[in-house]
C-alpha cells in the first residue's frame, strides 16, 4: 500500500495574460487530487507582467524570501539562477 504526503505548501508563477487558464489549471489539478484522494491545498500565485527569464527569477527570489523553509527546493535552485542572463 502507497502513502502520500499532503501537498500543503506550493506556488504558481505565471504571467497576467495567462491568468484565466492558470487558475482553470489549477483547478483541474485539484480536481483529480481530489477524486485520487490526495490532499492538496490551493498554490500561492504569483503573477508577473513580462515573460522574461528574469522576471522568473525575481519572482522565485521573493518567494524563497519570505518563505525560508528548509525543505523549499527553489531555495537551494536560486542561488544558481540569480547570476544566470536569459
Amino acid at each position: 500500500m502507497h502513502t502520500t504526503v499532503p501537498l500543503t505548501n506550493w506556488y504558481v508563477i505565471t504571467t497576467e495574460r495567462l491568468e484565466a487558464e492558470t487558475n482553470n489549471f489549477i483547478l483541474q489539478m485539484q480536481q483529480v487530487a481530489a477524486k485520487m484522494k490526495f490532499q492538496m491545498a490551493p498554490p500561492e500565485t504569483r503573477m508577473i507582467r513580462r515573460d522574461g527569464g528574469a522576471d522568473y527569477v525575481q519572482a522565485v527570489e521573493d518567494i524563497v524570501s519570505r518563505n525560508p523553509h528548509p525543505r523549499t527546493y527553489m531555495s537551494r535552485l536560486v542561488p544558481k539562477l540569480s547570476g544566470c542572463t536569459f
